[in-house]
């Protein structure tokens, strides 16, 4: 069986570029399973495109190969890169949109991928997604060696993931996302958080962890143990990031003891 190709991208929907990419590898690897990650992440957001890897990479088959555009460095002398983890293939901007992954997929080595012969000609400036990573995912799909692709870095860019903070009587986190529902995802592992403790957003008391939504009633807030392991904050039957004004950036809060 051919290798799954998985598509990342802020394409969205609209306009035809998803569907180009997925003509360039058919038409260089027709029997390539082409497969959606997602292409609705906000233009340019490495950091969400980061954490949307993060994610989803664990429940991908084996060797499966991810082509990740979201690459506002499109064009210039960002480079062009190929990572392989203990699993998989990635072919990335060198942006740092790799470096976000779990422990278990971590990128283990990384290549620049220089090999022009592997483009579509001419080599559209603004259009990589096309004419760069969708041949070189169709020949890896192929069976191309990476060693084929370009030589070995040593030093891509990386994203540093943002830790939580320990402070007096808890931690001090992070939003780092707000999904299609409305949930935020702060940067807080479920693990860290004592059965006890209360969670905290813009001074609101959201109560202890919990572990499904229907826990509250319909329209309160809380704080629930998100699918990835990391704590989010919701609003039963409704959008709490549009309630609460939530934003990337913002604090929360974990509370020990009163």
């Amino acid at each position: 069986m051919m290798r799954p190709i998985v598509l990342l991208t802020d394409f969205g929907h609209r306009d035809p570029f998803v569907g180009i990419m997925k003509g360039v590898i058919l038409s260089l690897a027709p029997k390539a399973t082409v497969l959606d990650l997602s292409h609705g992440i906000p233009p340019g957001d490495v950091e969400a495109a980061a954490l949307a890897l993060r994610q989803a990479v664990p429940y991908f088959p084996k060797r499966s190969i991810f082509a990740v555009v979201v690459d506002p460095g499109v064009g210039s002398k960002r480079r062009v890169v190929w990572g392989r983890s203990r699993k998989h293939d990635f072919l990335a901007p060198d942006n740092g949109v790799l470096t976000w992954l779990q422990k278990e997929d971590e990128v283990k080595q990384w290549r620049e991928v220089t090999n022009t012969k592997l483009f579509l000609a001419p080599t559209s400036s603004t259009f990589h997604g096309r004419d760069i990573f969708s041949p070189v995912a169709a020949s890896l799909a192929n069976g191309l060696s990476p060693e084929k692709l370009g030589p070995k870095i040593p030093d891509p860019v990386r994203l540093a993931w943002p830790e939580p903070k320990r402070i007096s009587h808890g931690l001090e986190g992070v939003i780092l996302s707000c999904d299609h529902f409305g949930n935020v995802v702060t940067n807080i592992p479920v693990n860290q958080v004592p059965p006890k403790a209360r969670i905290f957003h813009r001074h609101r008391d959201l109560g202890p962890l919990r572990t499904h939504y229907a826990a509250v009633p319909p329209g309160r807030p809380l704080a629930v143990t998100g699918s990835a392991g990391l704590i989010e904050i919701s609003t039963r039957d409704g959008d709490y990031s549009v309630r609460s004004r939530a934003r990337r950036g913002d604090p929360v809060y974990v509370r020990y003891r009163a």
